[in-house]
């Protein structure tokens, strides 16, 4: 019964679950980059290691990751994570892949 209650008054707050994390559409040219961005360390496993923020310049480390379209992208800091967080679409629109 409380599970209802709490259900009913989320509903009405116009809050209900989220979507999934890394659940996030990406745009046709974001998927490029990410895909891109995810071949750049020679390997196709939908993890983005170097800092997207920072235009693939810096390692990303493991302590900062955000999921993003399914894929798992390292940070090289709190903020560059804020920074993708807040706007993913502006991050990956600043975000130049270079060919292999």
């Amino acid at each position: 019964m409380w599970v209802l209650i709490g259900a009913m008054l989320l509903l009405a707050c116009g809050r209900g679950p989220g979507p999934a994390p890394g659940a996030a559409t990406a745009t046709e040219a974001e998927a490029g980059k990410l895909q891109a961005a995810d071949a750049a360390d020679g390997t196709n496993d939908r993890i983005v290691a170097k800092c997207a923020v920072c235009k693939l310049a810096m390692e990303g480390t493991t302590e900062h990751v955000s999921r993003y379209a399914g894929y798992e992208l390292h940070f090289c800091s709190a903020e560059c994570k804020e920074t993708f967080d807040h706007d993913p679409h502006a991050a990956l629109r600043r975000l130049s892949v270079p060919a292999r």
